[in-house]
């Protein structure tokens, strides 16, 4: 309602699967009922190379790619929803990387899209508390989006 008079603004909706979920959740939590961790559904998926990672990534313009927990996460249909908004999740997109000499996550670099060499980000950091603590439906959301696991 706030947001009809312009005093609330950047307001994101919820997915229904997710307002579903969540009050599942809460109706447990509520009853002291022992909740299920859900088990990772990927062990169905490819495994790629982070050669492969950039491949991805640069065959689909505008794509935004994000390397989590070993997982490539193709974020790209999410940028719009994501409450951080569309820029932080490519702050840790993989674009143009490339191995360095001691072919470390870490030491990787990037191309930016003005063409500066900088140090390319691994988003686990970020996703698992670094940047937000992310709630269990940002985490089934991540699922859903996984497109492969990372050759580590």
């Amino acid at each position: 309602m706030l947001h009809r008079f312009g005093l609330a603004t950047g307001l994101r909706r919820a997915r229904d699967q997710d307002l579903v979920d969540a009050k599942l959740r809460m109706h447990a939590k509520s009853h002291e009922i022992p909740l299920e961790e859900e088990e990772s559904s990927n062990v169905d998926l490819p495994l790629w190379s982070l050669e492969e990672a950039h491949t991805y990534a640069a065959a689909k313009k505008g794509s935004c790619l994000l390397l989590i927990d070993g997982n490539c996460v193709d974020a790209t249909v999410y940028m719009g929803e994501h409450p951080g908004g569309a820029a932080l999740l490519r702050k840790y997109a993989v674009r143009a990387a490339v191995k360095t000499e001691t072919s470390e996550p870490s030491s990787l670099q990037a191309t930016s899209d003005t063409g500066d060499s900088k140090s390319w980000q691994e988003a686990t950091w970020a996703f698992d508390g670094g940047m937000n603590q992310h709630s269990s439906a940002a985490r089934r959301r991540m699922q859903e989006l996984t497109v492969a696991r990372l050759e580590l």
